[in-house]
């Protein structure tokens, strides 16, 4: 079977990132948003009225995601974050200081409102990254560990298969999971990239099941089926391909994040719109974006 070459030029808004991440469509307020990871930024674009104010959180951020308020959740280099309308911030659950040097990487609520976010050593990424799991509850526990890059994380419709990526391995992993106790299990190679194609970023999952995964220093982004058999390429004018999300109305524009940090003087000629927000629609609808929602009367450690 032929796999269908799609390009994704269209841009969202003007902002550059250095490492743009983390993009979410918060249903809230129908807007996109999404992260420049190293400036600790937070950005965001409505559809009709534009760019969104810019939220300065003061240290990397990897990823935020909707609540059951007005706020959002950020992991941010010391952990969890609580980021207000206004754009203040405040640690609500930290994660341990050691070892040093370590920082929030991706992250993402599943369908039962608990966040997995994966955090690693910021400069020579190295064994010491883990997987966490912070609960309704606001309790937080490595559920993975010896990991390098954590990276992509999502859950098939069913919310029985969960997706994720340490980006070093060079291929999508899939666990059963179960979505009443946040449990995953059996762990198995879902897709391997080849290291010509580029290496696995973030991912997002389709209404059909399938799996988007962005390639860093691939410029792409490939659907993969529920067998794991490539189907689709979407090219993007930026080498470093970061993330990507299905958001709009009808949740069919897919919004893919880019990076520019690192790129020599060839690579930012040959690709000048890195760092950018693309965009384009597949032809598919995507899951919705899942928010963290805490208990009722459930109090962070912080």
């Amino acid at each position: 079977m032929r796999v269908r070459i799609i390009e994704a030029r269209e841009e969202v808004g003007t902002a550059v990132c250095e490492i743009g991440e983390g993009p979410i469509w918060d249903d809230r307020f129908g807007v996109l948003r999404w992260v420049d990871l190293s400036a600790g930024l937070v950005l965001g674009h409505h559809p009709v009225d534009g760019p969104l104010p810019t939220i300065e959180l003061g240290q990397p951020v990897g990823f935020v995601v909707p609540t059951g308020a007005a706020d959002l959740l950020a992991g941010v280099r010391d952990g969890f974050a609580r980021v207000s309308p206004d754009g203040s911030m405040r640690i609500d659950q930290a994660v341990a200081a050691e070892p040093p040097g370590m920082r929030m990487n991706d992250g993402k609520a599943d369908p039962a409102g608990r966040v997995w976010a994966g955090r690693m050593r910021a400069e020579d990424p190295g064994p010491e990254g883990a997987l966490y799991r912070l609960d309704a509850d606001w309790s937080i526990a490595p559920q993975l560990d010896g990991l390098t890059i954590p990276n992509g994380i999502g859950w098939s419709p069913d919310g029985r298969r969960m997706y994720f990526t340490d980006t070093t391995r060079g291929r999508i992993d899939s666990f059963a999971y179960d979505p009443s106790s946040g449990e995953a299990t059996d762990r198995r190679p879902f897709a391997e990239i080849p290291a010509t194609a580029g290496q696995p970023d973030g991912l997002t999952v389709d209404e059909d099941g399938c799996v988007w995964i962005a390639l860093w220093h691939g410029a792409a982004v490939h659907r993969y089926t529920p067998a794991g058999r490539l189907d689709t390429i979407v090219r993007t004018p930026a080498l470093q391909t970061t993330s990507c999300v299905f958001g709009g109305p009808d949740r069919r524009d897919l919004f893919i994040t880019s990076a520019c940090v690192g790129l020599d003087a060839r690579e930012r000629t040959d690709y000048p719109r890195s760092g950018r927000v693309f965009t384009c629609r597949p032809g598919v609808a995507g899951l919705r974006t899942d928010a963290f929602t805490p208990r009722a009367g459930a109090s962070p450690a912080a």
